[in-house]
């Protein structure tokens, strides 16, 4: 017989005996039995309990939301404006001169006469005192590609350093020339042509 089984019969035997001597001790041995009843009170109490729920939502809103602001700003500026004026005064003034023109007459005291076509210096002539002097050209030949000019050279003196100078341009026939104030002085007229045959003469003037 395995071992697990024979415990447990042992233990029922052994309970069987107890309840067969007890049984047997109460005929026996009479006894009084004095019952003892203990009294429990139970208290009922009535417990109101309120309890607060805090719920937490959480919204999602996918709403856009669109705010506008509109920001009005006063500025008041003081500007300080500083004009500058420039006053011109026209004044209207009028000058009367007197002007005194000296006529000379045609001729002239002759000082020198010259003629040639083309190039070349003239003879020179000479002013004891400072004169105006009168110059006579005619020019001939065809008036097509004409060309004359005459230069005053003081005798001595580089063909550029003349005192005046003068000149016609396809043109032929007589001209005149004046030239005021010459000092004194030997000179003579470089002559420059072209296409002409020419005749130059020189005049001191005397005022009438």
């Amino acid at each position: 017989m395995p071992k697990p089984i024979f415990n447990v019969l042992t233990v029922v035997f052994l309970v069987i005996g107890l309840f067969v001597g007890v049984g047997i001790g109460s005929l026996a041995f009479p006894q009084t039995i004095v019952n003892t009843v203990y009294q429990t009170e139970t208290e009922t109490s009535t417990v109101s309990l309120t309890e607060t729920v805090t719920q937490v939502s959480t919204v999602t809103s996918m709403e856009k939301l669109t705010t506008t602001l509109t920001a009005v700003e006063r500025v008041t500026e003081t500007a300080t404006k500083t004009v500058s004026i420039t006053k011109t005064e026209v004044q209207t003034v009028t000058i009367t001169s007197k002007a005194t023109v000296t006529v000379y007459p045609t001729g002239g005291e002759p000082l020198m006469t010259d003629r040639g076509s083309g190039s070349k210096n003239t003879k020179p002539f000479t002013l004891n005192e400072t004169a105006d002097l009168r110059i006579e050209v005619y020019l001939r030949g065809s008036p097509e590609y004409a060309g004359f000019h005459w230069y005053l050279v003081p005798v001595g003196a580089e063909e550029y350093e003349y005192i005046d100078d003068g000149e016609v341009d396809e043109e032929v026939g007589s001209f005149e020339f004046y030239v005021y104030q010459v000092p004194p002085g030997n000179y003579y007229l470089n002559v420059l042509s072209a296409n002409v045959k020419w005749e130059v003469s020189v005049y001191k003037l005397t005022a009438e």
